[in-house]
């Protein structure tokens, strides 16, 4: 296994092109006051502290997934924004989610009440 050292002030990483898409994208949000570097640890950061042990990041890739959608405790209008927005698709795969979701809250409320 390869661990990191950050023994130096400069880390040098290759991008592939198709990397090179979402750092132009990552680019176009970053707020202008911090850097890149502390923009990505606090991205880094975010998603440790968002998803645990909940979810692996291969989980997040392929066209299955809507990684797009606002973290579960999100402001409902971010949730109202976006669902208005999916395709068909990824409506029906957000409805079964919230079935799916649902039945489990059902499930677990009767064992605790």
């Amino acid at each position: 296994m390869y661990n990191m050292k950050f023994n130096k002030t400069t880390v040098t990483i290759s991008i592939s092109q198709n990397a090179q898409i979402i750092f132009e994208d990552l680019e176009k949000i970053r707020p202008s006051h911090l850097s890149m570097s502390l923009f990505l640890a606090v991205i880094a950061d975010d998603y440790v502290k968002t998803h645990g042990k909940n979810a692996k990041i291969i989980d997040f890739i392929g066209d299955d997934v809507k990684s797009s959608l606002p973290i579960f405790y999100a402001p409902i209008k971010n949730w109202v924004e976006t669902v208005r927005e999916l395709s068909p698709v990824e409506f029906t795969k957000l409805q079964e989610r919230h079935w799916q979701l649902g039945n489990l809250i059902n499930s677990e409320a009767g064992s605790r009440i």
